[in-house]
């Protein structure tokens, strides 16, 4: 039963240690040059309904359930979604800011599999007048002990790495679209 309980106590001092030195931010950001001008990408881009159509978390599943609240490319503009796959889940995203031709500011709240929010962004910049940089990102800020939880799904069990994917595939069929065209 003592070594039990030096077991149990040193497993909450390492939570507590790791709570004090892991990460209380999560960033990470990739990036493509699109062939299209920079007004057609943000055009784009600030149209959330676009997103089933090269957002790599949409296409897991054909037959996401997706409602829309206000008017889309708008501050307040709210798109819902709820599938059965896991990785997709059920939630919403938010447009919380607008800087035309540049920026697109959204908040992410997942209900299923598990209650979770974090702001994303996607950032258009002119490289020249035919191409276009897009910077697609998310960031988080967590409290003690949900820095430990993300700093042990992400780094420990590959979840940025997971996410990284996602969003080198979503910018790669966001090119394709916008290229098309």
């Amino acid at each position: 039963m003592k070594t039990f309980g030096i077991i149990v106590g040193s497993l909450v001092a390492l939570f507590l240690v790791l709570g004090l030195i892991a990460p209380k931010d999560f960033k990470v950001s990739r990036d493509i040059i699109i062939d299209r001008p920079q007004a057609d990408v943000y055009a784009y881009v600030k149209q959330l309904k676009h997103q089933n159509l090269w957002n790599a978390w949409f296409l897991k599943d054909p037959k996401v359930k997706m409602d829309y609240k206000g008017e889309d490319g708008t501050v307040g503009f709210i798109v819902t979604w709820e599938s059965a796959v896991k990785d997709v889940g059920v939630g919403e995203q938010e447009i919380k800011n607008l800087v035309d031709n540049s920026r697109v500011d959204t908040e992410i709240r997942f209900k299923v599999p598990m209650e979770a929010s974090f702001d994303s962004y996607v950032i258009t910049e002119s490289v020249d007048a035919a191409q276009t940089k897009v910077t697609m990102g998310m960031h988080d800020e967590m409290s003690i002990p949900m820095n430990v939880m993300s700093f042990l799904f992400n780094k420990i069990f590959g979840g940025e790495d997971h996410i990284i994917r996602d969003m080198d595939q979503s910018l790669i069929n966001l090119k394709t679209q916008l290229e098309q065209k």
